[in-house]
């Protein structure tokens, strides 16, 4: 269960499906797709029809057809209208669905940098805007480490100083440092290193303090559980990750899980006694969960918890 909450805690931190809109099989219909489809390859563009296009053709499952109508609607017409005419939540909306298609430095791109707070208010979302070129600047880290993986050994790791450098040519330092770090987790994350992932993780923090709003709460606590608990750290990361997992432990003391994994780093530290102590609680806030009492029995006849 801790795992499918920890992969559905990952899965909130990746972008919005490309193309992932309300469009219907109605939509289809009603904008003859075939047809559509054989004036756009002929060279008649409708704009107007454009965006029900690129729907239509991801509905239909044909994704490459969709991003390069999508490509064209957004680089070749909504680029070349005056700007104020962009900021309409039918636009946004369209542009969050093919957010690939919005490349670093173009006018699109420029216009959500620049004039973030509109881009918001057309989605009645603060930090939309900041969200949609988070995830272009993550795609443009993760296609240069696949660039520089296809000339080397893909099974190595990657060399992160020279990656570093190439994408803070276009985005500067300040911008790209906390998603380099990300992009690192998420690479060991995908290899397995769990005593990489440890440390990054602990490093993260230091450098960019405790993110426990909304679900990534939950997420730092299920990361804290899969890495340190489940797997074998340096003790002195168990130090850390206890000290984080404790300041948000004080902020919710009810939550059981946060709880037990607390409990669980002070058993792996040796912390046997303050451990149980902890597990206890744990046991008793989640009403004798099957799972944490037998946990809290482990550590009691000094067993192995993972």
């Amino acid at each position: 269960m801790r795992m499918l909450l920890f992969l559905a805690c990952l899965c909130s931190f990746m972008p919005y499906a490309q193309g992932q809109t309300n469009a219907t099989s109605a939509d289809t219909n009603n904008i003859s797709y075939q047809r559509q489809l054989k004036d756009y390859r002929s060279g008649i563009k409708n704009y107007a029809q454009m965006p029900k296009l690129a729907r239509a053709a991801f509905a239909s499952k044909d994704t490459s057809m969709a991003k390069k109508v999508a490509d064209d609607y957004i680089n070749n017409y909504l680029a070349d209208q005056p700007t104020n005419s962009i900021f309409t939540k039918s636009n946004i909306d369209f542009i969050q669905s093919f957010w690939s298609q919005v490349h670093y430095g173009s006018k699109i791109y420029e216009v959500f940098i620049n004039q973030s707070a509109k881009v918001d208010s057309c989605r009645s979302q603060p930090g939309f805007s900041k969200r949609i070129t988070t995830w272009i600047l993550n795609a443009d880290i993760q296609s240069a480490i696949a660039a520089q993986l296809a000339v080397s050994d893909s099974t190595k790791e990657p060399n992160w100083k020279s990656i570093n450098m190439i994408v803070e040519q276009k985005y500067g330092k300040a911008s790209v440092t906390k998603n380099m770090v990300d992009a690192r987790i998420k690479w060991y994350y995908a290899h397995r290193q769990w005593q990489q992932i440890g440390e990054w993780t602990i490093k993260k923090i230091d450098l960019f303090g405790l993110d426990t709003v909304g679900m990534a709460r939950v997420y730092f606590n299920n990361s804290i559980y899969l890495t340190f608990v489940l797997h074998n750290q340096e003790l002195q990361y168990y130090g850390k990750a206890a000290f984080y997992l404790k300041q948000v432990v004080d902020n919710h003391p009810s939550d059981f899980q946060m709880v037990d994994t607390y409990a669980c780093l002070l058993y792996k530290m040796g912390a046997v006694k303050e451990a149980l102590s902890w597990e206890k609680k744990a046991v008793k806030l989640s009403n004798n969960q099957q799972g944490l009492v037998e946990t809290f029995n482990k550590m009691k006849n000094g067993q192995k918890i993972n």
